[in-house]
């Protein structure tokens, strides 16, 4: 059985504090990182990500050269570890070999699609503020869940799903299972 891999963390700045409380309150996670079969991940961020001194490398330390000093913000393929986080868990969510294929075929369609700045606003302000044809880390994850039919998640806006939401819809909802 294949399964897609998504990393739920929250970091230590007083933005992911507030993203992290939407849906779970204390102890929640402020994004979402869908993941490769490499670890590395395709995902939604509203900055930049700077490689570290003397560039980003793989847990034994060699060098990767696949990815640039600076990757700009929106979704990009981004290194495993390329940020520290306070918390992190990774979800497995069971699927079809089909479907993992389609599904990091659809996340690579979408590398360089911009971020919806104005979606995080929303969650902090309390009222719809979505840029059209932009993306957050949580909507982002549904996406791909609907665009492999892994849910249909009509019953929500994908510019309105906080991280949490999309952890417990799959967590709870599609028998996926932390491992991490």
């Amino acid at each position: 059985m294949s399964c897609l891999r998504f990393k739920y963390c929250c970091g230590f700045g007083v933005s992911s504090w507030l993203i992290s409380r939407q849906g779970l309150s204390w102890g929640g996670f402020s994004h979402v990182a869908p993941m490769l079969a490499d670890g590395s991940h395709i995902d939604a961020r509203s900055d930049i990500i700077r490689a570290p001194k003397g560039g980003w490398r793989d847990e034994a330390g060699n060098l990767i050269a696949a990815f640039p000093p600076a990757i700009p913000a929106g979704i990009q393929h981004r290194p495993a570890g390329y940020e520290d986080w306070k918390r992190e868990v990774i979800v497995e969510v069971p699927c079809s070999a089909q479907q993992e294929a389609d599904a990091y075929g659809y996340m690579r369609r979408h590398i360089g699609d911009q971020y919806d700045n104005a979606a995080i606003g929303a969650f902090i302000l309390g009222f719809a503020m979505h840029g059209r044809g932009r993306a957050i880390c949580s909507a982002f994850t549904l996406d791909i869940m609907r665009y492999v039919k892994l849910t249909n998640g009509t019953f929500i806006k994908t510019w309105e799903v906080p991280p949490n939401t999309m952890f417990m819809v799959m967590t709870e909802g599609m028998g996926a299972r932390a491992i991490y």
